[in-house]
């Protein structure tokens, strides 16, 4: 689907009728770039969601990346926290991922167990 924008509309309530856990994607269908990305936006189960420049990328941690990490834009972090998510991970680091989606919680217990999930998605405010 080149050159068609419908890959990149948000997964939830996109399907008339459709399981909401069936629905969610931590980061793909449109959320992956083949190039470079300019920005990542992580986007809260509440509707919340911030972007985070990929210039301001200043490094990423964590002990075990397939359940989380913390990502350093500048003075701000980002936590993403989940099952799975080694994959992810590869993305951010080569600035690729568009888009970080956090499950609602009944979502979150619905997916499959060897599919990717973001329970918790947070970041530092801006002072």
């Amino acid at each position: 689907m080149r050159g068609s924008v419908q890959p990149f509309e948000r997964m939830a309530g996109s399907r008339p009728g459709a399981d909401e856990a069936d629905e969610y994607r931590a980061f793909a269908f449109g959320r992956v770039g083949i190039r470079p990305q300019m920005t990542l936006v992580v986007r809260r189960s509440t509707g919340e969601f911030e972007g985070f420049a990929y210039a301001e990328f200043s490094g990423i941690s964590g002990i075990n990346e397939d359940n989380g990490f913390v990502v350093r834009f500048g003075p701000r972090l980002v936590a993403i926290e989940g099952k799975n998510l080694k994959r992810l991970f590869g993305y951010v680091c080569n600035f690729r991922a568009a888009e970080i989606l956090e499950a609602s919680g009944s979502a979150a217990l619905k997916i499959p167990e060897d599919e990717p999930v973001v329970w918790n998605a947070s970041w530092t405010k801006l002072v």
